[in-house]
């Protein structure tokens, strides 16, 4: 789930159509669009075709992505057998599902980051503990009704549809394949395992949903982090701090068309994220929203989609933010939500004050 942004520029790069749903994005660079049955909308699958032909991420495994997959690929004039290597850019289903698909059919190589190894390799296995795991979490941030728990089935239920890929591998320093050189970029947030390719021969940056053309990607909820669940939005806004300076560089993103400039991209995200900051900043103070949920509301809407909890997250890492500022004060109790209480004249309005418990990370957003 995001919230739209204007284009970065108004210069976009132009792609050609040349079937019903490829584009040739530069030479040799298909784009392919696959559906997802998600709200959410299509997802690209990027071909990069020469002696030996790599796909970057893999749709969600379902038979209508699949066949959508195999006919784009004959419509190029490629088959899945002629694939040497698959390129995950992160381990959410929508990109990843059909990773089990591609190397069975293909025999090829599976590479991804190696924090989301062990989820591509069973994706199943990885998310019973990651749906068991979030509820204690949910319940901190004060999740209302049923909300948390239609949530966490849908989530659930987004594994159902994936191939599990048992051979993966993770990323090495760098890929070399067919005399050419793809490097790539860890750059987590909006998943644990986001990264950008980066081409030696070409200027052009495969970013995943790191960064996308007309919407700021909200950072994941990452079930590892439990009660230091505000981690996502520091460590989102410190890779767009490190992707600002992709300058010059045509983006292939998982959703939407290519872009002009990931740099100048980057930078219009971090400033989004400066006027969420600002929302929320005004929603604790005068509308009485206390729970990570309330202000999650307040910001985003009641929309109880189950991206519901990549929004929470992200409200998180605003709140951690007011609270290193000293705009509100934490309040954490067993059996009970986290409150964030506005302080008045160097008080908290009412109970006793704190602070979140301080990660090793980056802390702070700062306006660049």
């Amino acid at each position: 789930m995001s919230m739209n942004t204007p284009d970065a520029r108004t210069d976009q790069p132009r792609e050609t159509r040349i079937g019903d749903r490829i584009w040739l994005s530069a030479p040799g660079v298909y784009r392919i669009v696959l559906t997802t049955g998600y709200e959410t909308g299509d997802v690209n699958v990027w071909l990069l075709d020469g002696d030996e032909p790599v796909l970057f991420d893999a749709g969600t495994g379902t038979d209508a992505s699949n066949n959508e997959l195999r006919g784009a690929l004959a419509d190029i004039g490629r088959k899945m057998t002629d694939i040497r290597m698959l390129l995950l850019t992160h381990a959410h289903i929508d990109h990843c599902g059909g990773a089990g698909m591609v190397a069975g059919e293909a025999g090829c190589p599976v590479l991804v980051h190696e924090s989301e190894l062990r989820r591509v390799r069973d994706f199943k296995a990885v998310s019973r503990v990651e749906v068991e795991a979030m509820a204690p979490v949910l319940d901190l941030m004060g999740f209302e009704g049923d909300v948390g728990d239609r949530a966490r089935t849908m989530l659930d239920s987004l594994s159902s549809t994936a191939v599990p890929c048992p051979d993966a591998m993770p990323l090495p320093e760098v890929v070399d394949i067919g005399g050419r050189r793809i490097s790539w970029s860890y750059r987590p947030g909006h998943s644990p395992a986001d990264v950008v390719f980066l081409m030696d021969d070409m200027p052009l940056a495969f970013t995943g949903d790191h960064i996308l053309p007309h919407v700021a990607s909200s950072p994941a909820l990452d079930y590892r982090d439990q009660g230091m669940y505000h981690q996502a939005l520091p460590r989102y806004r410190a890779s767009l701090v490190e992707s600002a300076s992709l300058t010059r560089l045509t983006g292939c993103p998982g959703h939407g068309a290519t872009f002009a400039d990931v740099g100048a991209r980057a930078r219009m995200i971090m400033r989004t994220q400066e006027i969420r900051l600002s929302r929320v900043r005004g929603i604790v103070t005068k509308t009485g929203a206390r729970t990570v949920f309330q202000v999650t509301c307040e910001l985003f809407g009641r929309n109880f989609r189950w991206e519901i909890l990549m929004l929470a997250n992200e409200t998180a890492g605003y709140l951690k933010v007011l609270t290193d500022e000293g705009v509100v004060a934490m309040q954490r109790a067993p059996g009970v939500p986290d409150r964030f209480i506005p302080m008045a004249d160097g008080s908290v309005e009412s109970g006793s004050g704190g602070r979140w418990p301080t990660d090793a990370g980056h802390n702070r957003i700062v306006t660049s």
